[in-house]
Parts: C-alpha cells; structure tokens; sequence
C-alpha cells in the first residue's frame, strides 16, 4: 500500500488576509463607537445649552402642600408680562426672605423657572 503525499500548505495567503479583514472590521466598529459616542455627547451639550436671564418675581399666589410650596410668580422679560408656577422648599423660601427671582430662557421668556436665593444660578442648573 502507497502512502499519498501530504499536500503543501496553502501559501496563497487567505488565513493572512482573513486575520487583517477581522482586524479592519474591528478598527471600524471601535471608530464607529468612538464617533456615535461623540455626536451623543455633542448633541446632548448642545440641547442643554440655553441662555438664561434672572430676573426678579412677585409672587401672586403660594399654597403649601404635601411639604411643598407651589407659587405662581409674576415677572417682566422681554417686554411682556408673564407667569410661572413652580415648587419651592418652604424653609428656603423662608429661609431666603421669601424672596424668588425667575430664570428664563432669552430666546424664549415665557419658558421659565423659580430660582431661590439658595439655589444655583440659572444656568448651573
């Protein structure tokens, strides 16, 4: 009985060009990820940047319930009068001489809300 010879090993290269496809496919998901990651992070920044001013309210109605202080304030932004009405902590609104100032959006004023003395700035929020 004959032995049939073993054939050579391929040298065509194909396992060679197999390993760098999977390695271009890896570098192309991995930047990929990279990029998507940074347009989230860009879109996000981007939404939550809004101008704000503060200006100073009168309150036209509080009702405390539940621990919580509800006031309807009155303010002036951009040539108008308008309302908000928002919830406080009622030992920091006492705290605070009773005093609310509104923050509200410059390209929009009727899009506002309550700022107490103890709170941040507006746009720290």
């Amino acid at each position: 009985m004959t032995q049939r010879p073993m054939p050579p090993p391929r040298t065509s290269g194909a396992g060679a060009h197999r390993k760098l496809l999977r390695l271009q496919l890896a570098v192309g998901v991995i930047v990929l990820a990279i990029v998507a990651a940074g347009l989230t992070w860009w879109w996000n920044s981007q939404q939550q940047q809004r101008n704000w001013l503060m200006t100073y309210g009168s309150v036209q109605q509080s009702t405390t319930k539940d621990g919580r202080t509800q006031l309807t304030v009155g303010y002036q932004a951009g040539g108008r009068r308008h309302t908000v009405t928002g919830d406080v902590d009622p030992a920091a609104f006492a705290f605070g001489g009773r005093t609310v100032w509104v923050c509200y959006a410059v390209d929009d004023p009727a899009t506002a809300r309550l700022r107490l003395p103890t709170d941040p700035l507006c746009e720290q929020r």
